[in-house]
C-alpha cells in the first residue's frame, strides 16, 4: 500500500498538554505515525509504526513505499549496520528487549534485554556511527536522558557519561557520515549535538 504524506504548510498552536515519548500526550491520540529509521542507503529510507504495526522501505526521490512486514512489537527508532542493509536493530519500549528486524520479509527476532539504568527511562532512539560500526541509543523519563552504546550480540548496553537534564527529553538520535550525533529533545523543541566521548 503507497502513503501520501503532504507537506504542511501552516503553524501550530502550542499546546499545554505534558511532554510524553508516545505518540500523543493524550492516550489513544495520533494513530499511524512513522518512525525514520535509516537514510544513508541512497535513496532509501525505512519507517515503522511507533506503537506495534508495519514496517515501510520508501524511495526518497520518488515518494513511493513499500510495506515489507507488520510488528506487534513498540519499537521506538533503530538502524542499521554499516555492514548489513538488510538488518536493522531496535529496542522495544514495552519491554526493553534488543530485536533484529529482517527488511526482505519483516521477520523480528529477539536478540536480548537492553535495561535503561535508572527509574522510569524508555528507549526513545537508536543510531548507528557507519564510520566506527558503534550503535549508540538514548533512552529518558523526560526529566534526564542518557546516552549508551548498544552491543547488538547481546542487547548489552553501557551508558556513556551520566544522565543529563539540559536536554531531558531526548525522543531520538541521528548520527551522520562525519560520526557526529543529533538528538531532539521534546522537552526543549530543541535539537542538540551529543559528544559520545
Amino acid at each position: 500500500a503507497d502513503v501520501s504524506v503532504p507537506v504542511f504548510t501552516g503553524t501550530l498552536a502550542a499546546s499545554d498538554e505534558a511532554h510524553s515519548i508516545l505518540r500523543d500526550p493524550t492516550p489513544g491520540v495520533g494513530s499511524g505515525e512513522v518512525n525514520y529509521l535509516n537514510g544513508s542507503r541512497a535513496s532509501m529510507a525505512y519507517t515503522l509504526d511507533l506503537l506495534a504495526g508495519p514496517f515501510y522501505e520508501y524511495d526518497v526521490d520518488t515518494y513511493s513505499s513499500t510495506q515489507f512486514g507488520t510488528s506487534t512489537l513498540d519499537l521506538f527508532g533503530g538502524d542499521f549496520l554499516p555492514d548489513n542493509d538488510e538488518i536493522f536493530y531496535a529496542i522495544d519500549y514495552t519491554t526493553n528487549m534488543l530485536y533484529s528486524v529482517n527488511k526482505l520479509d519483516g521477520t523480528t527476532t529477539m536478540i536480548g534485554p537492553s535495561s535503561p539504568p535508572f527509574g522510569g527511562a524508555a528507549f526513545t532512539g537508536m543510531a548507528c556511527n557507519k564510520n566506527t560500526g558503534v550503535m549508540y541509543a538514548v533512552y529518558t523519563n523526560i526529566s534526564q536522558s542518557q546516552l549508551c552504546t548498544v552491543d547488538v550480540t547481546t542487547g548489552t548496553i553501557t551508558p556513556i557519561g551520566s544522565p543529563q537534564s539540559d536536554a531531558p527529553g531526548l525522543i531520538e538520535i541521528a548520527c551522520d557520515g562525519t560520526g557526529t550525533i543529533y538528538g531532539w529533545c521534546i522537552v526543549n523543541d530543541a535539537s542538540y549535538t551529543i559528544d559520545p566521548a
